[in-house]
């Protein structure tokens, strides 16, 4: 099944006026497909190639499913353009299927959520590919941590972009 996300894109992407995409401001994404929830995803038998138990911490619930993983381009005014969709087994973690991904894209920067955060990786992406990763700073371990006032500003100006994203897709 995942592999039929790569000729829809291509189409989808052929539809849409190029110029109207911001190449070098990416978001990445992903959202569960849940086909068990709760209390029956332990014993969920659908699509065992793929789909497995999951947890969604952002619905605080586990599930038996896959995730559907994207990154697209941003367009001023209008839905992000997806330009690359994947699949994954839910239980995948979020950063290792944008790693997959990341190859391909040079330049420009690449909002993502907590999930995505990566300080090597943050590193190796603007030293080899010119890529800003931008992602809400994680609080220390510990006793109560608090943001600094700089990356108070960088965590709301992440999820504004997030937020406008996730609206638009309407993954949340």
């Amino acid at each position: 099944m995942s592999a039929a996300f790569a000729p829809l894109t291509e189409a989808a992407i052929a539809e849409v006026n190029s110029e109207e995409v911001i190449e070098t401001l990416r978001i990445a994404d992903s959202f569960p497909v849940m086909m068990a929830k709760e209390k029956r995803s332990s014993q969920a038998k659908v699509a065992p190639q793929i789909a497995d138990k999951g947890y969604c911490s952002s619905k605080d619930t586990f599930y038996h499913g896959i995730k559907l993983h994207v990154v697209a381009e941003k367009r001023p005014g209008t839905m992000p353009l997806p330009d690359r969709v994947g699949l994954t087994a839910g239980s995948k973690n979020d950063l290792q299927a944008l790693r997959q991904a990341l190859p391909v894209f040079q330049d420009g920067e690449l909002y993502g959520d907590k999930a995505y955060v990566d300080s090597s990786l943050r590193e190796r992406l603007s030293d080899e590919q010119n890529l800003e990763l931008l992602t809400p700073p994680k609080k220390s371990k510990g006793p109560p941590g608090r943001l600094s006032a700089a990356d108070k500003l960088l965590s709301e100006a992440v999820s504004r972009v997030l937020s406008a994203h996730r609206i638009a897709f309407q993954l949340d």
